[in-house]
């Protein structure tokens, strides 16, 4: 197919960009802390409504949240579900892999007042798809209490939907859709035929429109 058999070519491109994407300047002031604040509980408990969901692309640096309330004298760690692998313990790392370390801010483990803040925020840096999978902060009371967060790591690859070959009749048009899951902060989407770049601003035959979903 020549360009000069299309009338007119209306590209779509879509971007995935994960809603639900973990965001590290979490409001340590929202109704959420107030509400585990009001509650009669004092023991270790979790930050209410942390992310169970963390959504990157490879090669991105990921972050886990584990957030949390009256640690006092209990330890923290993160555990990988798939091979049980210890990766961290406080804020010691206990893997070879060095890309893993905790970013820690945390009372005084001595502190026994009610309210007291932590978090043990596991990073990743440079994560690839054999990262994704299930990762476990626990902290050792009995029973001991867990936060799963499960990493998926897309591959960052435009992708064009539909079959590889069509057959149109000339003067028809056609809807070519690429989509790209790519966050947090997806690349901007260009299209080009045989190597030459489409220009969609100042040909009239093409246009093209960005979609984030």
């Amino acid at each position: 197919m020549t360009p000069q058999q299309l009338l007119l070519l209306l590209l779509t491109a879509a971007t995935l960009v994960g809603g639900s994407e973990w965001k590290e300047e979490t409001d340590w002031d929202s109704s959420k802390w107030a509400q585990l604040h009001a509650t009669p509980k004092r023991g270790p408990a979790f930050l209410p409504g942390l992310p169970t969901r963390v959504l990157t692309t490879a090669g991105n640096n990921a972050t886990l949240p584990c957030r949390l309330a009256n640690l006092r004298r209990r330890t923290v760690s993160w555990i990988r579900q798939a091979d049980l692998q210890v990766l961290t313990l406080d804020v010691f790392t206990f893997t070879s892999d060095s890309r893993f370390s905790i970013k820690s801010t945390h009372p005084s483990p001595n502190s026994v007042h009610t309210g007291s803040l932590g978090s043990w925020d596991l990073r990743i840096r440079d994560v690839s798809q054999d990262d994704t999978g299930v990762y476990l902060c626990q902290i050792n009371t009995r029973p001991t209490l867990v936060h799963a967060v499960t990493l998926s790591v897309a591959d960052g690859l435009p992708r064009i939907s539909g079959p590889r070959e069509v057959y149109l009749h000339a003067g028809s048009r056609l809807l070519l859709s690429c989509w790209l899951l790519a966050p947090p902060h997806p690349p901007p989407v260009v299209w080009s035929v045989n190597g030459t770049l489409l220009n969609t601003s100042a040909d009239a035959r093409w246009v093209a429109r960005e979609l984030n979903i």
